[in-house]
């Protein structure tokens, strides 16, 4: 049983709350916003870095976020540690590297350590994200039930809606736990994680494989080379062509599967890379444009400010000091 870590009180989740309720409530005005942004980017950096000591988590944490229609995560990212993605209401799409899983009311994915993933948000949707290490569920480097092991690298599955209400009765206790600062904290945490994973194994429906309608790896194939290759002709005529389809079958069977347009997914992709070479080079906004795959510095420009609400110029200065932080997060893991 790993110790549980406190910081007097403080826990970045109850801050995310507080800013999520201001601007639910129109309270954060334009024109502090980007002071605000920079400022919890900070935060988030430095309560993650607290979160982990010789590369592993201090403690199960959990979180409750409400995410609105069309909130794209500006960047895909990875953990050292497992996450459990839950959505409790909602529809979204979430991407790893080779695959796209719509998600609806009572679906989760698990992810393991160091696999990217971004999501994308059709509705305004609820989920919660519950961070651990496999190690809390163990007991003397074993796994506490033989179908553990197996359930940890499960894709996707699902939580039927007679065992919501107490799934959610269990998240409830989980996140009110990581606020405590009792010498129980710690260990009740593990018990509710353990407990969340019984349920999963007693009534957990897998459908990882039922999203991906037919079976083939058409689709996944694309997310694979589309990620993999965002400054190359991605075109709907190439890709339909390297899938063997005709481009309105691919066109419609991409939409279907992934829940985003094909070009909406090809410029997300390569906004994402385009962000991370902003923060990580002093690169011309053209270079940057250029190398990942956009038509002209301006068409870029327009792209990157209808998707971030800022010019790329701008977004660079907000984040500056950000710059090395993120580069040092990178290659710690985090």
């Amino acid at each position: 049983m790993r110790e549980g870590y406190k910081c007097k009180g403080l826990h970045f989740f109850d801050l995310c709350e507080v800013y999520n309720a201001l601007s639910r409530k129109n309270r954060v005005k334009s024109v502090i916003f980007p002071k605000l942004v920079l400022f919890f980017c900070h935060l988030s950096a430095i309560i993650s870095c607290m979160r982990l000591i010789d590369g592993k988590l201090k403690s199960i944490t959990a979180s409750r976020v409400q995410r609105k229609s069309l909130y794209k995560m500006p960047m895909s990212h990875s953990h050292a540690y497992y996450e459990i993605y839950y959505l409790e209401s909602g529809t979204c799409t979430f991407f790893t590297k080779n695959n796209a899983l719509n998600l609806t009311t009572g679906d989760f994915v698990i992810i393991p350590p160091k696999i990217s993933h971004c999501v994308y948000y059709s509705t305004t949707c609820t989920r919660v994200n519950i961070y651990y290490e496999f190690e809390d569920l163990c007991d003397q480097g074993r796994p506490f039930h033989e179908g553990i092991q197996e359930i940890s690298s499960v894709a996707s599955a699902h939580i039927p809606a007679q065992y919501q209400a107490s799934v959610g009765s269990l998240i409830d206790q989980l996140i009110n736990e990581g606020r405590m600062e009792d010498t129980c904290s710690a260990q009740m945490s593990c018990y509710l994680l353990r407990l969340f994973f019984l349920t999963i194994l007693r009534c957990g429906i897998p459908v990882g494989d039922e999203k991906k309608k037919g079976g083939d790896t058409v689709v996944s194939d694309a997310l694979s080379y589309i990620t993999s290759h965002p400054a190359a002709d991605l075109t709907l005529q190439t890709l339909a062509e390297k899938a063997g389809l005709s481009e309105s079958y691919f066109s419609k069977k991409f939409k279907s599967e992934t829940g985003v347009g094909l070009k909406e997914f090809i410029t997300l992709t390569r906004l994402k890379e385009a962000e991370k070479e902003l923060l990580a080079t002093d690169h011309r906004i053209e270079e940057i444009a250029s190398n990942n795959g956009f038509m002209s510095g301006n068409y870029f420009k327009d792209c990157f400010k209808k998707s971030y609400g800022v010019s790329p110029r701008e977004y660079r200065k907000q984040h500056a000091g950000d710059q090395k932080l993120l580069l040092s997060m990178k290659n710690d893991g985090i």
